[in-house]
C-alpha cells in the first residue's frame, strides 16, 4: 500500500512539473510566473507526503506549501479584478503569518511541545484563519464579475479556479481549524483529520491531471489570455474624450461587423450605458441575440475584454463631454452617465485620463 501511495504522489508531481514547464515555456508574463509559483507550492504540498523524505525535508516542503492560499489570492486579484498589488492589510497578514506560523509554528509539532494556549492560538489558529481568509477572498474575487467577463477562456478558468479552491483547499484548512480547536478546548495532542493516504494521493493526481488536460485543450485561448495587456474592468488610457460616440482605434479604421454595428447603434441612440445596473443580459435581450454571441462580438470585433470596460468606454466619453459643456456638479454627471457611486466614477475617470473630473473640467 505505501508503494501505491508513493506512486500516485509521484504521478501528481509529474503533472505539476509538466504544468510548470508549460507556463515557463509559453507564459513568462507576470500572471504566468504567479501560476508557476502556485504550482511550486502545490508540488511541495504533494511531495512532503512521500514516505522516502526525512522529517527535515518534509517540514521544509510543508512550510512552503502553506503559502498556496496566499499565491491563489494574488493570482485572483491580478487575473480577475485587475489588482496586481495586494492591499496594505494583506501585507500585514502575510507578515504575521510568516513570523508566527512559518517561524514559531514551524518549530512546534504537537500539543506536548506547546507551552501555552497563547502559543497555540498565535502560532497556529490565527495563521490558519489568515489562510482561510486568503482562500475565501480568492474564491470571491474569482466569482466577482463572472457574468460580465467577455473572455470565454477566462470564464472557464474562473470556474476551475473556484471549484479547486472550494473543493481542495478550503476544506483542508477548515479541518485544520477543527483540529486546533479541539487541541485548545480538550487539551489534546495533534491528531490531523485527513483522507486515507491512498485516497488523498489519487484525488490530488486526478485534480492536476484534469487541469493539464484543460490547459492543453485551451492552449491557444490561454496564450491570448496570458499575453494580453488589458485585464478585466480597467479601461485603456486614451486621449481626452470628445463625444459618447468615440470608438476604439480598430473601429475607426475597419468596417464594423453587422452585430457590432447594431451594438454601437443601440448604445449610442438609446444611451443604454446610462442605465444603472445594466448587464450584458439586458443588452442581449434588447438586440435579441444570445449572450454568448454578444460576448464574442464585443470581445473579438470591438476589442473589449470585459463588459464593464465596454460600458465605461461610453460612460466616460459622455462624462468628459458633459464636464466641458455644462456646469452640473460632478456627482450629477456621474449619476447621469450610469455610475451609482462618485468614488467609483472618480477612480475610473482618473485611471483612464490621468486627472480627476474636476481637473479635467478646468483643463483647457
Amino acid at each position: 500500500m505505501p508503494l501505491l501511495h508513493d506512486s500516485f504522489i509521484l504521478l501528481a508531481i509529474s503533472q505539476l512539473v509538466t504544468t510548470c514547464l508549460y507556463f515557463l515555456l509559453h507564459h513568462r508574463t507576470r500572471s504566468g510566473l504567479l501560476f508557476i509559483l502556485l504550482f511550486v507550492c502545490l508540488i511541495c504540498y504533494v511531495g512532503y507526503q512521500h514516505s522516502a523524505l526525512d522529517n527535515a525535508m518534509a517540514r521544509l516542503l510543508y512550510a512552503i506549501s502553506l503559502l498556496t492560499p496566499i499565491v491563489l489570492y494574488a493570482i485572483a486579484r491580478y487575473l480577475f479584478i485587475d489588482e496586481a498589488r495586494m492591499k496594505p492589510v494583506d501585507w500585514v497578514l502575510l507578515a504575521y503569518f510568516i513570523m508566527f506560523r512559518e517561524g514559531i509554528g514551524g518549530l512546534i509539532y504537537n500539543r506536548a511541545t506547546v507551552t501555552s494556549d497563547v502559543v497555540l492560538i498565535t502560532a497556529y489558529i490565527i495563521p490558519l484563519a489568515i489562510l482561510i481568509y486568503f482562500s475565501v477572498m480568492a474564491a470571491l474575487y474569482t466569482m466577482q464579475g463572472y457574468r460580465a467577463d467577455l473572455l470565454e477562456n477566462r470564464r472557464t478558468l474562473r470556474v476551475y479556479f473556484v471549484i479547486s479552491t472550494l473543493v481542495f483547499i478550503i476544506p483542508r484548512l477548515l479541518s485544520g481549524l477543527f483540529v486546533y480547536g479541539r487541541m485548545l478546548l480538550e487539551d489534546m495532542s495533534f491528531v490531523p483529520v485527513t483522507l486515507p493516504g491512498l485516497v488523498s494521493a489519487i484525488y490530488i493526481f486526478l485534480i492536476f491531471l484534469a487541469f493539464n488536460l484543460l490547459i492543453f485543450h485551451k492552449h491557444a485561448d490561454l496564450f491570448a489570455l496570458f499575453t494580453g495587456s488589458t485585464w478585466a474592468g480597467q479601461p485603456k488610457k486614451s486621449s481626452l474624450p470628445s463625444t459618447a460616440a468615440t470608438v476604439t482605434e480598430k473601429q475607426a479604421t475597419e468596417p464594423a461587423a453587422p452585430l457590432a454595428s447594431g451594438i454601437i447603434a443601440v448604445m449610442e441612440q438609446q444611451r443604454l450605458y446610462a442605465q444603472h445596473g445594466f448587464t450584458i443580459a439586458n443588452l442581449a435581450q434588447t438586440l435579441e441575440v444570445s449572450e454568448q454571441k454578444l460576448r464574442r462580438s464585443i470581445n473579438s470585433e470591438m476589442q473589449f475584454r470585459n463588459f464593464n470596460q465596454f460600458l465605461n468606454h461610453y460612460r466616460l466619453a459622455e462624462a468628459g463631454k458633459l464636464l466641458k459643456q455644462s456646469d452640473a456638479p460632478v456627482s450629477t454627471i456621474a449619476y447621469e452617465v450610469g455610475y451609482s457611486t462618485l468614488s467609483s466614477f472618480n477612480s475610473l475617470f482618473k485611471s483612464q485620463f490621468g486627472m480627476t473630473p474636476t481637473e479635467y473640467r478646468l483643463a483647457k
